[in-house]
């Protein structure tokens, strides 16, 4: 198995994990800001992960939504319920997000959806798989014909999830 492939089951494990703990609906709800929540739910979910990290691989840091951390080189970008107001609201769409990442380039990512038990993967090199069944690019070549989602309210910029789904949907392997 090579270090990406290594990485990317160590990032899938971790997400299975922390993802545990999101089958449960949150007890306390805060706000972090005028629309964006945080759940006691996060806050384990980020510790677990940090904990199986700091077993696992730790020489690598973690950058997490909620905690912070290393903002810069190889880190492990995550967060821990990535889709909270979904969550919340007893919406079934949310996952643990977890990515690689240096220099600003994405070397893995990682997606558990605990509801489906679904697990995406990627990997630089190794491309993106859902579960044993392999990814590719869609034959959609008009815009209009295509599926896009978005999330209008996220504002920052360097949203973790922003990279590790590109991680997860965009590594090709070369």
């Amino acid at each position: 198995m090579k270090e990406g492939e290594w990485l990317a089951q160590q990032a899938s494990e971790v997400a299975f994990l922390a993802g545990q703990l999101l089958k449960n609906r949150p007890l306390r709800v805060q706000h972090k800001g005028a629309i964006d929540l945080v759940t006691e739910v996060d806050l384990a979910s980020e510790m677990k992960i940090r904990e199986e990290f700091a077993r696992r691989t730790p020489d690598l840091p973690v950058q997490g939504e909620e905690a912070g951390g290393v903002s810069g080189g190889l880190r492990w970008v995550v967060d821990p319920l990535d889709g909270t107001t979904n969550f919340v609201h007893g919406y079934p769409f949310f996952c643990v997000s977890i990515g690689l990442v240096e220099g600003g380039r994405p070397m893995v990512g990682v997606l558990y959806d605990p509801v489906r038990e679904r697990l995406m993967k990627g990997w630089k090199g190794g491309g993106a798989w859902v579960g044993a069944q392999r990814m590719g690019v869609s034959d959609t070549r008009e815009l209009g014909q295509s599926l896009g989602i978005t999330d209008r309210k996220s504002t920052r910029l360097n949203s973790s999830h922003l990279v590790i789904s590109y991680a997860v949907f965009c590594l090709k392997k070369k």
